[in-house]
Parts: C-alpha cells; sequence; structure tokens
C-alpha cells in the first residue's frame, strides 16, 4: 500500500479553491477548435435536444388506438363475397 505524501511537499493548488474566472495565461496555452470539432459540438447539442423530446414524447403523449389495417378489411370482404358465392352456389344445386 503506498504511503500519504507529506502535506508540505503536496502542492497548493491541488488544495485551493478555484477561481470563478480562469486564469487568461492558461487559456492562451489550449488550443483553438477546428471547424470539425466546432462542427462535432454543435452536432452533439442537437442530438441531445432531440432525444429530450423523444423521452418527453414517450410519456406524454397519449397512446392512439389504430383502427383495423386496410388489409384486414379486405380480406374480410373478399371472405364475405366467397361465403355469398359458396351459398348462391349450393342453392343452385
Amino acid at each position: 500500500m503506498e504511503e500519504l505524501p507529506d502535506p508540505s511537499e503536496v502542492p497548493e493548488y491541488l488544495f485551493s479553491i478555484p477561481e470563478e474566472e480562469p486564469n487568461p495565461e492558461l487559456l492562451k496555452l489550449l488550443p483553438e477548435k477546428s471547424t470539425l470539432e466546432k462542427f462535432v459540438d454543435v452536432g452533439i447539442y442537437f442530438v441531445a435536444v432531440f432525444q429530450i423530446i423523444c423521452f418527453f414524447a414517450c410519456f406524454l403523449l397519449p397512446e392512439t388506438k389504430e383502427a383495423e389495417p386496410q388489409e384486414s378489411v379486405k380480406d374480410s370482404q373478399k371472405k364475405e363475397s366467397s361465403e355469398k358465392k359458396a351459398k348462391e352456389s349450393k342453392k343452385n344445386k
């Protein structure tokens, strides 16, 4: 197990409260973002907003009752017509 360092040897900035404004000299050391990085950042924000909208839509939108699909209506009409034809053919015999 590692021993803890002596507090007098630890740099003071590790225990100091961060300033509200970052040091401008340190900010100069950060590289500027490229156009691609800026584009990716904006894309990430749009995706996050879209996901939040979808999340709320899942819970806030009411459930809709679907009408019978068109195929089943056509199938039922075909069955009725075939039943009528079968009855007519039995009457004719």
